[in-house]
């Protein structure tokens, strides 16, 4: 916790700090470190807090497509509205299709919704993007999961559960 709550300490200064520049760099540094403050308070459930340092991100870099599926994520966690969630992710795709969390993210909502074959289609999609071999296997394994839950569901006659 002392450890989470430092480096808490330093992302608010140096996002402070940064907040007042109008240099592009600046200002995506700056998105950074209120990205990277809004996870700390997620993990922290300061739910109310991470939502406004996301909208600081949004802000100062309207265009960060992964800020979009982190906020989506926030809203699933804090308020289990999966509408606005899934609203932020398809957003975050609109903005960047070569977004590779946001498909792998949809994925693994549909699955948890029982949607099999729209997991299937945005996990390949996400595989497509992957950037790095351990990336591709983990996005590969979610995949054929979700390959597995079909096939044991036709062979079985059961339906997959969902939200």
């Amino acid at each position: 916790m002392f450890y989470i709550y430092q480096n808490e300490k330093i992302l608010i200064k140096e996002a402070g700090t940064l907040q007042n520049t109008k240099n592009d760099c600046c200002s995506s540094r700056t998105s950074l470190h209120y990205d990277w403050y809004s996870e700390a308070l997620t993990d922290q459930q300061q739910f109310g807090k991470a939502d406004e340092m996301y909208d600081k991100c949004i802000d100062l870099e309207p265009d960060n497509a992964t800020t979009y599926v982190h906020k989506g994520l926030l809203q699933l966690q804090w308020k289990q509205d999966l509408d606005r969630g899934l609203e932020l992710i398809s957003k975050a795709i609109e903005i960047d299709n070569k977004c590779d969390f946001a498909y792998e993210t949809m994925g693994t909502i549909e699955v948890q919704r029982g949607n099999m074959e729209k997991a299937i289609d945005m996990f390949n999609k996400a595989i497509n993007l992957a950037k790095s071999e351990m990336e591709m296997a983990h996005l590969y394994s979610l995949c054929d999961a979700a390959h597995a839950q079909t096939e044991v569901a036709k062979k079985y006659g059961l339906k997959p559960p969902t939200l």
